[in-house]
């Protein structure tokens, strides 16, 4: 037991030396969001996704790495509708966070629908990332025991000046406001959480602070998006979102802070557009687990003004 807490010290002190996020001296700041790596299938899929991660962080070298959803095929391994491998998620959780390891680079990790469905739910999932030396959700803001939280970036020129907060929101799984027979969504208590956190946010920094928000699940204002508005990229395939719609967007208008949205869950789409001055962007697929031949990485790079 003493070694075990001796290892999780060290883990925190590791971490501890980056917990604070800052735009470098050139006054930039970038993000690489992965979503779906769908890692769990087989194992030459994982060595081929982890080979294309290692890529893309050797290219990018991003500042904070935002995983949005579905790291693992949590439905690999049952076996007459009981999941018989234990360990099953952190040893696939393992895969796709080694690179970050071996990279020294932070990540913020969310959960898709399939990431539960192993033998480790929302909260098990939550405490074990927590122990991962890059993690930020161990020294972050959120909802106890939840992957709902925020992670903040000062500015280079001013040192208490906040310049950027990303929020990440676990859309869940099956059902939404109580409706079963839908894909999970931004739940009420959620809006709520998010709310007051913004408010404290206003009250401390001002206004003047970009937001963006990652969540796995696509709202259901994606569907308006790409019905009546010109999009970039790819919408090959209908959009797989909530059939209730719980006014996460409208309460991100009222708070008047994110700017953008960026999801996954749908494999070949990639599209992204302006709906009501907010920008809705899909990531690209990162993985070669599951469906859809089109794997990459969604870069987000920062400029301060």
């Amino acid at each position: 037991m003493k070694n075990i807490l001796l290892i999780l010290q060290v883990f925190l002190f590791v971490f501890l030396a980056r917990a604070e996020f800052r735009f470098n001296e050139n006054g930039e700041f970038t993000i690489v969001q992965f979503t779906d790596f769908h890692c769990g299938e087989d194992e030459k899929s994982d060595m081929k996704t982890q080979e294309f991660e290692r890529e893309i962080l050797k290219k990018i070298k991003p500042d904070l790495v935002v995983i949005s959803g579905d790291g693992v095929s949590g439905y690999t391994g049952y076996q007459f509708n009981l999941f018989t491998d234990d360990g099953f998620f952190e040893t696939t959780w393992r895969k796709f966070t080694d690179p970050l390891t071996e990279f020294k680079i932070p990540y913020a990790f969310t959960l898709g629908n399939h990431d539960p469905k192993a033998d480790l739910n929302a909260t098990e999932i939550t405490w074990l990332d927590q122990t991962h030396p890059w993690s930020v959700r161990t020294n972050s803001t959120g909802m106890p025991d939840t992957m709902n939280y925020y992670v903040q970036v000062y500015s280079s020129k001013k040192k208490e000046k906040l310049a950027l907060n990303i929020w990440l929101f676990d859309t869940g799984s099956i059902g939404c406001a109580g409706h079963e027979d839908s894909w999970g969504c931004v739940e009420k208590e959620q809006i709520q959480w998010y709310d007051e956190e913004s408010r404290k946010i206003r009250e401390k920094h001002g206004k003047n602070i970009h937001h963006l928000a990652f969540l796995h699940i696509p709202i259901p204002e994606f569907v308006f998006l790409v019905d009546h508005h010109e999009i970039y990229g790819s919408a090959k395939v209908p959009i797989c979102c909530p059939h209730f719609n719980t006014g996460f967007f409208d309460h991100v208008k009222q708070n008047g802070d994110i700017t953008g949205m960026f999801v996954g869950h749908d494999h070949h789409n990639d599209f992204g557009g302006w709906y009501k001055d907010i920008e809705l962007v899909y990531g690209r697929k990162s993985g070669y687990g599951s469906y859809g031949d089109a794997v990459g990485a969604r870069v987000i790079k920062f400029k301060e003004r």
